[in-house]
């Protein structure tokens, strides 16, 4: 393994919980690369990162963005932009790795050195010394440690009730399954699987168990880990605060100064929605949802 897969760092969360915002503001660092849109539309192409070292740089900035971030130019699905890439990562794990809490799981030695070599010639390509990326869902912290073992995490909690909500809204939740069942294989226990069931199969009871269930294991798996590979923020801080955030991740990861970081957010602005879901769901449903998220909620110093 180079310098570049030194101490890669990894922001991890449930989905909706404003992962992508923070990790897309975060590398605005010129020295990080990332896994972007070709890892997921071309997993196996590792030299199409060449684009982005082409088309966003010093002098030309051609950079893709969400259309959550406004208007976006024609062949945006082209232009480089960071993305999860879950095709990269079950391409070259060998294994299902975008649909699996993977608990205490661990990767083969030849799993792992293809993943390394495949993101060092990333790396190479985009021209960057520095490994960053983002995964939502389960944290998968035990596995990817197998891989990386100096790795730093980077865990984004929101309050579940509006990440629920938000999740229930989006497309990918609704188009490959989310509604219907769970959406990660071996995570939730028989008991929690039950009470949907009892509920009629709720999609809002269903997800508050995944929230609850995916912040309870990130956590467990991440204790051991000192605090310089794992730290937690959360989403309603950052709203609240978002340079001082940034400013704090950065001297957690080790750069030389926060000045180092010329902070940008995405789009036009950053907006708590966190209320709405008051708005959205039935009071049963509210109350369903404080029965299953409650004690997790209270040890995060949320209100139940």
């Amino acid at each position: 393994m180079t310098d570049r897969l030194k101490e890669p760092i990894f922001f991890i969360g449930f989905p909706r919980s404003g992962t992508t915002i923070l990790f897309e503001a975060f590398v605005r660092n010129p020295e990080f690369g990332w896994l972007a849109n070709y890892a997921e539309m071309w997993p196996g192409a590792v030299w199409a990162n060449i684009l982005c070292r082409l088309l966003d740089n010093r002098i030309i900035r051609l950079r893709g963005h969400k259309k959550q971030y406004g208007k976006v130019r024609p062949g945006n699905r082209y232009l480089p932009q960071p993305d999860e890439a879950y095709a990269f990562w079950d391409h070259f794990t060998g294994i299902d790795f975008s649909r699996d809490f993977l608990l205490g799981l661990t990767a083969d030695s030849v799993s792992g050195r293809r993943v390394c070599e495949a993101l060092e010639k990333t790396l190479a390509y985009q021209g960057k010394v520095r490994f960053a990326t983002k995964l939502t869902g389960p944290g998968r912290i035990y596995y990817l440690l197998s891989i990386f073992p100096d790795a730093r995490f980077v865990h984004v909690i929101r309050d579940g009730r509006a990440a629920v909500e938000s999740l229930l809204r989006v497309a990918f939740w609704r188009e490959k399954g989310g509604l219907d069942a769970p959406f990660w294989a071996n995570g939730l226990e028989t008991a929690a699987i039950d009470d949907w069931v009892a509920s009629g199969k709720d999609p809002v009871i269903l997800a508050s168990h995944e929230w609850r269930k995916i912040v309870q294991t990130t956590r467990e798996e991440a204790h051991g880990l000192g605090r310089n590979q794992y730290t937690e923020v959360k989403y309603e801080d950052f709203v609240g605060s978002p340079r001082d955030e940034i400013d704090r991740l950065s001297a957690w990861a080790g750069l030389a100064g926060p000045g180092d970081v010329r902070f940008e957010t995405p789009g036009a602005g950053i907006v708590d929605m966190n209320r709405k879901y008051l708005e959205v769901f039935s009071d049963v449903q509210i109350d369903a949802m404080d029965r299953v998220m409650g004690p997790m909620l209270g040890q995060l110093g949320y209100r139940v």
